[in-house]
């Protein structure tokens, strides 16, 4: 397309969907607020997934999770061989067909939205307090809900 092709119409049109308003700075007070979901034994659900690559290169699936109360929180997942086990233990919380010794798939349009029982602890990471899932058990209610609660 050539910029000849262009109206005025079209120009601010495109200048509309390039700006948004979004009021005045505040200021920044140094505090940050969110909440993290609370420690001990959660229904929670999948979100969503992606593969991503860190540090040294080595791939790890990125998983967000959210609690009843729509709380998210993301955790990473390395790929490594020696670290296969935590992933399985999810796969193995959302999907009675996948038992120990079967091959292990993690299929993002299949788990997305389903739930488990996560064990939740607090780590401190410098400055930050992150959510971790220590432990992952199948929901006494299935994996699959009607809907999300949220």
């Amino acid at each position: 397309m050539n910029p000849e092709d262009f109206s005025p119409e079209d120009e601010q049109e495109q200048e509309e969907q390039d700006e948004l308003d979004l009021g005045e700075v505040p200021e920044d007070t140094g505090k940050r607020e969110f909440k993290l979901v609370a420690k001990g034994p959660q229904r929670l659900y999948i979100l969503d997934s992606e593969q991503t690559v860190y540090n040294a290169g080595n791939k790890q699936l990125e998983v967000t999770f959210a609690d009843e109360n729509n709380v998210k929180f993301k955790e990473w997942f390395s790929l490594l061989p020696t670290a296969i086990w935590r992933i399985s233990a999810l796969v193995m919380a959302i999907d009675p067909e996948v038992k120990p010794g079967s091959k292990l798939k993690w299929v993002k349009s299949k788990y997305i939205g389903r739930r488990f029982k996560g064990t939740v602890k607090h780590e401190k990471n410098g400055q930050y307090t992150n959510c971790k899932v220590t432990k992952f058990e199948p929901d006494p209610e299935g994996p699959i809900g009607e809907d999300l609660p949220f």
